[in-house]
């Protein structure tokens, strides 16, 4: 009797433990995630041609929004920004499109969007929601790109072209689910 009553008392405090632990771990990653706002391309499929003109569009975007939101205080107003200036987005990605013969076009909006944990430089952006500028290239069914808008972790104007961000975690349950 007495070993079973100190089971159920040991199990309810693991129960509550770790309620409370997975409850505060949620609550701090919302507000982190809460934190950023960032830009989403992607490619219209996984050809290289694709591949290709994504890193293009990439960096005439990157090149647009730079000056806009540079002196942006806040999150709301770097969102207020690119929201006032998402035709003209929408422009630049389908002239670099046309420029280059592509057939199909582009489309931007900002919303919500669910993103695996990724490391950005020396910065951890945990798995969760974020305000993002979403950009699609044709039907958006490719690889993609991103980065952190606000605050600017990608907007300095020294965008590496060679970097891939990838999660491999993330990847291998993609695989299984």
């Amino acid at each position: 009797m007495k070993k079973s009553s100190i089971t159920f008392v040991l199990l309810i405090i693991i129960i509550l433990a770790l309620t409370f632990g997975v409850y505060n771990k949620s609550n701090n990653e919302s507000g982190k995630t809460s934190e950023y706002f960032r830009l989403h391309i992607r490619a219209n499929s996984n050809l290289n041609i694709d591949q290709e003109i994504k890193y293009s569009v990439r960096d005439a975007v990157v090149e647009f929004l730079t000056p806009i939101v540079d002196n942006s205080t806040s999150k709301k107003e770097a969102i207020h920004k690119v929201i006032n200036n998402l035709n003209n987005v929408t422009l630049i990605c389908n002239g670099v499109l046309a420029l280059n013969g592509y057939n199909y076009t582009a489309q931007a909006l900002v919303s919500q969007e669910k993103f695996p944990t990724r490391v950005y430089e020396n910065e951890v952006l945990p798995e969760g929601e974020y305000d993002t500028l979403i950009i699609n290239l044709g039907s958006g069914a490719g690889d993609n790109w991103w980065c952190v808008i606000y605050p600017p972790l990608c907007l300095s104007g020294n965008v590496d072209k060679s970097v891939t961000y990838k999660s491999k975690i993330y990847e291998f349950f993609d695989y299984l689910f």
